[in-house]
């Protein structure tokens, strides 16, 4: 038996978009979403941290880990 564990975006209420800082072509869709995350943009590559409660995203460089 197999499970689909996919969601069809379409049938959730969007509260927001927030767009890319670097080239604000990349977007990041809230979906009753809070806290933050960071990812690469979908569009220029580069790191964001996306700060769902605020609704905006900020320009982010990647953490250094000391071994």
């Amino acid at each position: 038996m197999q499970t689909d564990f996919s969601v069809n975006l379409n049938d959730l209420e969007s509260t927001g978009i927030i767009e890319c800082p670097y080239c604000g072509k990349g977007k990041a869709y809230i979906y009753g979403t809070t806290g933050m995350q960071s990812s690469g943009c979908s569009v220029c590559k580069r790191i964001v941290l996306w700060d769902f409660d605020n609704k905006t995203a900020y320009k982010a460089s990647a953490k250094k880990f000391a071994s």
